[in-house]
């Protein structure tokens, strides 16, 4: 299957999981994930939905049951 987040294609399977990931301050680490199992369309809706005020930072990345991991988005503010 595919997906099409931001003009980009990106393939997943049953096997993916979606997770959106926030975090504070620009080097620490991000703390809060939420995983969204092969559902493109709810991490990124929930990855838009997401208000986040200075000092914080999101992600929405792609894992791969081979390991793989892809950052699709980020924003910090």
């Amino acid at each position: 299957m595919t997906c099409d987040i931001d003009g980009k294609v990106y393939e997943y399977d049953d096997d993916t999981i979606f997770v959106v990931d926030v975090g504070c301050g620009e080097k620490g680490g991000y703390v809060d994930r939420r995983y969204h199992g092969p559902y493109p369309c709810d991490a990124v809706f929930a990855y838009r939905g997401i208000n986040i005020s200075n000092g914080y930072k999101k992600r929405l990345r792609i894992m791969y049951a081979s390991g793989t991991v892809i950052t699709v988005a980020r924003y910090a503010s």
